[in-house]
């Protein structure tokens, strides 16, 4: 398995990557990680993205023996936007033909057209590709006429599960997060950068806290790796005349994560390019039982909204975010039946299906015998 991100980096990818390892394991696949951010990654692992990892994909490759599939997660800004990523899956075609390489494409119709353009060569060479999202399907097939193992949808999961908080322990960790008391919290959760719509959340909260809404807001994700945008964040953040109202848990590990989010009130994931069935965050808030105010874009499921506990709002509408956020936050009858739909959409994805369907596509890229099958 191929992936830019991995734990303890905390970002959607990497946890989406870690959780579909884990159920590929349980499930009887042998599994081996190449990977540059994990700290106690299995060698080999990518110490940078450029032309030199091509080499130690190639090695690793011949380790693993004559049956191997070759499975890339990817998302650009993983691997440091380098294009050696890009030509891999047609370099081992041609170095390696004995094995199978497959494409998880995340989030590709959100992609800038020039970032479309520089994936062809992947979904050209590649055996099968995975689409978290079945949107994307008709944009990728085009490029991927030949893969033998087709263009799959494969819905993700879930990657952080919830645990059994009771009350004196979410008051316990309100406490730990510096946010004690009853004022409500929101909560945003995942990759902290601009197009996540983290500045129209920021405003928007003060918004409320300025018309007398008490609201706190909990930021829980990695930060975008420009520098002078975290510290435009962290400057927004800010303590207001000495008192906290805002706290950001800039590299959460998983267990903190999840009582973080308990220790909530709603959710409040307004991307620019809209809620999409991809969305890890968005699905991680829903199975904590979170209401979630979100974005609707052409991007959008019709399918999504208070029937899947999802409050819709536009994108980049700073003031009809706060709107909705006030709203619900002053109707607990509102926020409770979100809540429910949130929990049984959440549900109908279990890791175990994922990965059962992900080793259906490795199986039917080797139809004379199943043999040892072994993502790397």
């Amino acid at each position: 398995m191929i992936t830019g991100d991995f734990p303890p980096a905390v970002t959607g990818v990497g946890d989406y990557t870690r959780r579909l390892v884990d159920s590929l394991v349980e499930a009887g696949a042998v599994v081996q990680v190449f990977t540059g951010s994990a700290r106690d990654a299995v060698e080999p692992s990518a110490r940078d993205w450029g032309p030199g990892v091509v080499a130690r994909v190639l090695r690793a490759v011949d380790r693993l023996g004559p049956r191997a599939v070759v499975h890339i997660q990817y998302p650009a800004l993983a691997y440091g936007r380098k294009s050696a990523i890009n030509l891999l899956p047609g370099i081992l075609k041609l170095r390696r033909p004995h094995c199978r390489v497959v494409v998880t494409m995340h989030e590709f119709r959100s992609m800038r057209r020039r970032w479309r353009l520089r994936v062809v060569p992947m979904l050209l060479a590649a055996d099968a590709v995975i689409l978290p999202d079945e949107l994307d399907a008709p944009h990728v097939r085009r490029w991927a006429r030949r893969a033998r193992g087709g263009v799959v949808s494969i819905p993700i999961g879930a990657n952080i599960l919830p645990g059994s908080t009771s009350s004196a322990e979410r008051a316990r960790w309100r406490a730990q997060l510096r946010l004690p008391g009853a004022e409500p919290i929101v909560v945003f959760f995942g990759g902290v950068h601009e197009h996540k719509g983290i500045l129209e959340l920021i405003t928007a909260v003060r918004g409320l806290r300025q018309r007398g809404v008490p609201a706190r807001l909990l930021v829980v994700g990695a930060p975008d790796p420009d520098p002078g945008f975290r510290d435009r964040v962290e400057r927004l953040l800010a303590p207001d005349q000495g008192a906290a109202w805002a706290r950001w848990l800039a590299n959460a590990p998983p267990e903190v994560v999840s009582p973080a989010l308990e220790a909530a009130d709603i959710a409040a994931l307004p991307f620019r390019s809209g809620a999409m069935a991809n969305r890890g965050s968005l699905l991680v808030v829903l199975a904590h039982g979170l209401p979630a105010v979100t974005t609707r874009t052409d991007a959008t499921p019709a399918s999504f909204g208070p029937e899947t506990g999802m409050a819709l709002v536009p994108p980049d509408d700073a003031t009809g975010l706060q709107s909705r956020l006030e709203q619900l936050l002053g109707s607990p009858d509102a926020c409770a039946a979100l809540r429910e739909a949130g929990l049984a959409y959440a549900k109908e994805f279990s890791w175990p299906m994922i990965a059962c369907q992900t080793l259906q596509v490795y199986r039917r890229l080797y139809p004379e015998g199943q043999g040892r099958l072994t993502p790397d």
